[in-house]
C-alpha cells in the first residue's frame, strides 16, 4: 500500500508513516526521528498549552506540572551525584518549581525556565520562587552552569537539536546536560503503537528512542552520552522492581535517563 512520499522536516531524507496509514507520525529513514505530521504551528501550540495548563487542570492535578514527591527526590538525589553542592545548575521546563525548589534545599544555585505564565504563577505562590519564561529573561543572561535539566522536555520541542544547541550556549566548558523523555522503544509503545499513551499527547512533537536522542547530541556539541539504563525507581513492590529491572535491562523500559557533557 503506497500512502504517499515524505520528507523527514529535520534532515531532508525519506520518511515514512511510524505505525498507521494516516501519517500522523513519520518515521526518518535516515536520522531516525520519529514526530507529528504535521508539526503544530508555534499559535496552535499555544493554544493547546492555555487549554491543558488551565488552572483548573494544574491545581486537580491533571497535568504532570505538581510532579509526586517520589519522583522529585529520586531526580534530586541522582543529580546529587553529578554535581557537587554549590554547583549551579539551570532547570530548563522547570514547571512549578517542585525539583528547582528541592535542588535550592540541597545547596546547589539553581535557576528556572518554564514556558507557561499559570505553572510560573504557581511557582510563585507554592515556594516563593521566581522562575523565567525564557531563556532570554534570565537575569543573568552571561551566568554559564554546571549542570542543565530537561525532565519530560525534549518531546514538546518542534526543532530538538535547535533547543540542544542553544543550551550548549549556557553551559560552561565540561558541562552537562541531564535529559529524560518517554522511550519509544519501551514496551508498551512497541504493543500499542499509535495507541501509546505518549504518542497520543499533542504537545509530543517528537519521539525519542535511545539511539536517536544520543545522534542528536552529538550533533549538537555534546560528548561522553551516558545511558542511565538502570533508573532508581521510585515504589512498587519487589514483583514490580524485578519487572522494571528486566525491562531496563532490555532496553524495554517505559522512559529514558541520559547525561551527556559538553564538547
Amino acid at each position: 500500500l503506497i500512502v504517499g512520499k515524505y520528507n523527514c522536516i529535520f534532515c531532508g531524507k525519506r520518511a515514512r508513516p511510524w505505525c498507521d496509514e494516516n501519517a500522523k507520525l513519520l518515521e526518518c529513514n535516515s536520522c531516525g526521528a520519529v514526530y507529528k505530521n504535521p508539526m503544530p504551528t508555534i499559535d496552535q501550540l499555544n493554544d493547546m498549552y492555555d487549554e491543558y495548563y488551565s488552572n483548573e487542570n494544574i491545581l486537580g492535578a491533571k497535568t504532570q506540572m505538581l510532579s509526586s514527591n517520589a519522583s522529585v527526590d529520586n531526580h534530586a538525589e541522582y543529580i546529587a551525584t553529578l554535581l557537587e553542592k554549590g554547583g549551579r545548575i539551570l532547570d530548563y521546563g522547570a514547571g512549578t518549581g517542585c525539583l528547582v525548589n528541592k535542588l535550592l534545599s540541597f545547596g546547589y544555585k539553581v535557576d528556572g525556565v518554564e514556558f507557561s505564565y499559570l505553572a510560573i504563577r504557581e511557582a510563585e505562590k507554592l515556594y516563593n520562587l521566581k522562575l523565567y519564561p525564557a531563556l532570554d529573561k534570565l537575569k543573568n543572561a552571561s551566568v554559564k552552569y554546571d549542570l542543565i535539566i530537561c525532565v519530560e522536555v525534549i518531546e514538546h520541542m518542534t526543532d530538538p537539536g535547535e533547543m540542544l544547541r542553544l543550551l550548549n550556549t549556557f553551559l560552561k566548558p565540561g558541562g552537562m546536560i541531564y535529559i529524560t523523555t518517554p522511550n519509544r522503544k519501551g514496551l508498551q509503545a512497541r504493543i500499542k503503537k499509535c495507541k501509546w499513551r505518549e504518542a497520543l499527547k499533542p504537545f509530543h512533537l517528537v519521539l525519542f528512542d535511545y539511539t536517536y536522542l544520543r545522534n542528536l547530541l552529538h550533533l549538537n556539541g555534546y560528548i561522553f552520552v551516558k545511558y542511565i539504563r538502570f533508573s532508581p525507581l521510585t515504589n512498587g513492590n519487589m514483583v514490580k522492581i524485578i519487572l522494571h529491572r528486566l525491562m531496563q535491562l532490555f532496553g524495554l523500559y517505559g522512559g529514558l535517563r541520559v547525561v551527556a557533557i559538553k564538547k
